[in-house]
């Protein structure tokens, strides 16, 4: 059975890469990514701006976002 994985930060340039490779795994099912522009690329799989947006099962999370995404609160 794959593993559920999501990608935060899918669209950076490592994002895009390691989504790439998710895609063409076996052992893997890129089940969502998580971006600031979530509509920037067409993607197989929806992207979210809000990783809570997400209501599926998951099991791993590969966080490739920048820290300039934080939120300052």
């Amino acid at each position: 059975m794959p593993i559920k994985t999501a990608v935060f930060g899918a669209h950076g340039k490592m994002g895009q890469r390691l989504c790439a490779q998710l895609l063409s795994s076996e052992d893997f099912e890129l089940v969502f990514g998580v971006d600031r522009t979530p509509l920037k690329i067409a993607h197989d799989f929806p992207v979210y701006d809000d990783p809570h947006l997400y209501e599926g099962d998951l099991d791993l999370i590969i966080d490739f976002s920048h820290v300039s995404n934080m939120d300052k609160d």
